[in-house]
């Protein structure tokens, strides 16, 4: 669901950016200072965005400690790559996931360690997996609304087959911060 630049076709996409700032704001609000971006693999267009919008937020509130921690977007490399970051960044207080599966291997890294997400460290994800409601703690995370971007890339098929002239349809969902009990206060 990424955009190319100057191509002309129809788009339909997430606002990443704008997702992330929002996810690092409330952080901010409750408190935290010492953020991480984690995970995202370095040449992912998504990720880029994703972390822009990490920056865009600490920069807006004139924070300077910034880490962005590249991981696989899988659970294990959530749990492998979090014990890295620790060791390498101890003082972390919450974490800005690159997406729902790399956030839930996170938690579980920092349970291993008896550390309890939301209390020790905060953490967010990004996509609103159905797993992200059935952990402890409930992850929190940034809702993308599938069904909504689905019922839009069908309405712009269907009018790409009923009308060959219709103009280029570009569209970008506002993802939505699900508050759970995987971030708290600092």
């Amino acid at each position: 669901m990424r955009q190319i630049k100057g191509a002309d076709f129809d788009h339909i996409g997430i606002k990443n950016t704008e997702g992330t700032e929002i996810a690092t704001d409330y952080l901010i609000k409750l408190g935290h200072t010492k953020i991480a971006y984690f995970g995202g693999d370095l040449n992912s267009d998504v990720r880029k965005d994703r972390a822009r919008g990490y920056e865009l937020s600490l920069e807006k509130h004139g924070l300077n400690w910034k880490v962005i921690w590249t991981s696989e977007d899988t659970k294990q490399s959530g749990v492998d790559r979090l014990h890295d970051l620790i060791s390498e960044h101890p003082d972390v207080t919450a974490l800005i996931c690159n997406g729902d599966m790399v956030a839930l291997g996170a938690c579980l890294a920092l349970q291993s360690k008896n550390l309890q997400p939301g209390k020790d460290i905060s953490v967010i994800g990004f996509d609103n997996v159905m797993d992200a409601q059935l952990v402890t703690p409930s992850l929190t995370t940034m809702a993308v609304n599938p069904y909504n971007l689905g019922q839009i890339l069908a309405e712009t098929i269907l009018k790409r087959i009923n009308e060959t002239e219709h103009p280029q349809i570009t569209y970008f969902n506002n993802p939505e911060l699900i508050i759970r009990n995987s971030a708290g206060p600092a």
